[in-house]
């Protein structure tokens, strides 16, 4: 009985003393910013050059430093993309947008309506920042005129091209969250770069552009 009361007080430290580490804001943006594993391994003005060679219309801003523990390594405005248009302007770091510009390339995608990208937050019921408090996560509501709100599910072609298109980016980001993986993104998807946790399986070989694209 001793053995056992004794085992389960070093479980308890052990989980405290985690939640605590974890606790640490900073500790979470290090740890989330450099274990990335679906990224360009491209910095500084190297990334920016590729960006320019892909034609985005983008406008550096450098390192940006919001409230602790948040800000942005590299980043850019981004107006739009080259053959993409945006529903607005998004600031995001260079890496998480050239990853966005090659997906959108992949993909076929000429109008994205967005719902945000940096946001100095807490993942919602969690103490651990949100993605989008580094420049490494956007959202994203509909594309090509397919609404993730109502034609996710649909059994046409726009549901078909929703459904690739979200398992297309799991070559370019390390999570695709669906409407399928909580009530909370219904009606978007949400694509980052934090450890990977939840990316759909992508059949090998398969292609996702539409042919009328």
């Amino acid at each position: 009985m001793r053995k056992i009361k004794f085992s389960a007080l070093i479980i308890l430290t052990i989980s405290a003393t985690g939640y605590m580490i974890w606790g640490n804001t900073s500790l979470q943006k290090a740890v989330l910013q450099n274990l990335q594993i679906s990224k360009p391994h491209l910095r500084g003005e190297a990334c920016l050059k590729v960006l320019e060679e892909k034609k985005v219309n983008f406008s550096p801003l450098g390192n940006m430093q919001d409230k602790k523990p948040c800000g942005i390594e590299n980043a850019v405005r981004i107006e739009g993309f080259y053959a993409t248009k945006l529903s607005g302007p998004l600031t995001l770091s260079c890496m998480t947008a050239l990853s966005l510009a090659n997906w959108f390339e992949d993909i076929g995608a000429k109008q994205v309506t967005h719902m945000g990208s940096y946001n100095c937050r807490k993942i919602r019921g969690s103490s651990i920042m949100s993605q989008h408090s580094f420049g490494a996560a956007i959202d994203i509501a509909s594309i090509n005129g397919a609404s993730l709100k109502s034609e996710w599910q649909d059994e046409g072609e726009k549901g078909k091209y929703l459904r690739d298109a979200a398992t297309a980016a799991c070559d370019y980001f390390s999570n695709v969250l669906t409407p399928d993986y909580s009530a909370a993104h219904h009606d978007h998807f949400h694509l980052d770069h934090g450890l990977r946790l939840t990316c759909p399986r992508k059949p090998k070989n398969q292609h996702y552009r539409l042919a009328n694209q």
